[in-house]
């Protein structure tokens, strides 16, 4: 989404096109240590349940 690559590229695009899910990598500083951070972002649809069950499955971490 949109706010997703306003994250990881800090830019924010106007005229986002949606997809069914995009991934990012993302290096941050999280205690003074760097993280790197891999982030699917899924379309949430729900035509796309299945997915989104796989997702939740192996996910470290979300954000709804």
């Amino acid at each position: 989404s949109a706010i997703t690559i306003q994250f990881v590229k800090s830019f924010f695009f106007s005229d986002y096109d949606p997809t069914i899910e995009d991934s990012y990598v993302k290096q941050c500083l999280i205690d003074n240590q760097i993280a790197q951070l891999e982030i699917l972002d899924s379309a949430g649809q729900e035509e796309f349940k299945p997915m989104r069950e796989q997702y939740i499955r192996v996910g470290e971490g979300f954000l709804l």
